[in-house]
């Protein structure tokens, strides 16, 4: 009874005062309580933003079909939205050919059933326009309140973008600083390796091209790709400046000129002789400038020009490639005689070159071969890509257009 009733701790050789030891173990408790409290209150918070959530789903699940919200343009055509499934469902097929794909496992299959609330599916892909909003408005809340949670910022700009960026200014000497261009400067052994492990990143893939054939080919063919993607955006884009004046010329609808316009439809350019034809580039030459209609066809007086050879697509129809070249012929009319000079090739039509590919997006029926698409949708490898095509039917203005004008004109 006498030890316990002493003040002090005879547990250890040196003992502690007991009076020191309980203000320390009542903040510890005070601090634990403290910390109980915040984590209550934050629960709360939760609770109510999770509430907030709920309700808001509700109100777009309850909302009546005459306040649906508009759709963005870049929905508004159906052919667009098929376009990006197909472009999807290609990226698939190529990832299974590859290996790389796997299918969902059952677990995912079952979490996702449980998503389903009144017969509305936030995962749902066929468009509907209250799902799409409650999606979006769904992801942009969950967002906010994950990050404003957990302290996680907005993404940062990439350095390696920066870099990236930083080195392209440098490339004009001009704007180098003084430790680039002073040859007075020391540099160490890590800068050096550092300069020979760039040097050797970046011509590694033209070694790589060098030594391996197939890699070569593949290279010239994206070159070719992008290449013609360029020419087709940029002639699309001609187009639309002289849309309004198109329209006002042949007394057509103004919607109907921008519905057609699409840089995916646009013909091929090619600067030289077919592949494996074995037609040389000159010969190639004098013969564009016998289309083109020039009288001296040599190959020294041609020495100095350019020629484009436009590829008729195989599945564009006649009515829908008159209607083409009619605006691009009204786009090259209204260009100034210096504009005309600083173009630096001549457009050459007519020479019976086709081109096979076939855009993503589908065309409306009016642009359609039809007797090219019955032969080709049979093909096993176009069933993805023209599934969908003379489906979509015309576009608004169709009814009021005499297509026989466009083929007077070019």
């Amino acid at each position: 009874m006498r030890i316990a009733s002493m003040p002090q701790l005879l547990n250890e050789q040196d003992s502690v005062p007991l009076h020191h030891t309980l203000p320390d173990i009542a903040g510890m408790l005070a601090a634990m309580s403290l910390r109980q409290d915040q984590l209550e209150e934050e629960n709360k918070l939760l609770k109510r933003d999770n509430n907030a959530l709920h309700t808001r789903l509700a109100s777009v699940e309850l909302r009546a079909p005459l306040d649906e919200p508009t759709v963005p343009d870049a929905g508004s055509d159906p052919r667009l939205v098929a376009a990006s499934r197909k472009k999807q469902a290609t990226k698939r097929g190529r990832r299974r050919e590859r290996g790389t794909d796997s299918e969902p496992h059952n677990e995912a299959l079952a979490a996702a059933s449980q998503l389903v609330r009144s017969g509305i599916y936030l995962g749902d892909t066929k468009g509907e326009k209250r799902v799409q909003e409650a999606k979006t408005a769904t992801q942009k809340f969950v967002s906010a309140l994950f990050r404003s949670t957990t302290g996680v910022g907005n993404k940062e700009m990439s350095f390696s973008f920066i870099l990236t960026l930083r080195c392209s200014n440098y490339q004009d000497e001009h704007l180098r600083p003084a430790e680039l261009t002073n040859s007075q400067v020391t540099w160490d052994y890590a800068i050096i390796e550092e300069l020979a492990r760039n040097s050797f990143s970046n011509f590694r893939p033209q070694w790589r091209k060098q030594n391996n054939p197939a890699l070569a080919e593949k290279g010239e063919l994206q070159k070719q790709f992008n290449r013609r993607r360029q020419r087709r955006v940029l002639k699309n884009d001609q187009k639309e400046s002289v849309a309004k004046a198109f329209a006002s010329k042949f007394n057509i609808p103004l919607s109907f000129v921008k519905g057609v316009l699409n840089e995916t439809h646009e013909s091929d350019e090619q600067s030289g002789p077919e592949v494996g034809s074995g037609e040389s580039f000159d010969t190639w030459k004098v013969r564009m400038a016998v289309l083109a209609g020039i009288s001296v066809a040599s190959p020294s007086a041609l020495s100095k020009m350019q020629f484009v050879e436009v590829l008729e697509p195989e599945w564009r129809s006649s009515d829908f490639s008159n209607l083409g070249h009619a605006m691009h012929a009204l786009w090259f009319d209204s260009l100034s005689a210096r504009e005309k000079n600083s173009i630096r090739y001549i457009r050459v039509r007519g020479s019976g070159r086709t081109s096979r590919r076939i855009p993503e997006v589908a065309p409306w029926n009016f642009g359609i071969s039809v007797p090219w698409l019955e032969t080709n949708r049979l093909l096993d490898e176009n069933q993805e890509t023209l599934h969908d095509w003379n489906t979509y039917g015309n576009p608004p203005g169709f009814d009021d257009v005499d297509f026989t004008v466009f083929s007077n004109d070019c």
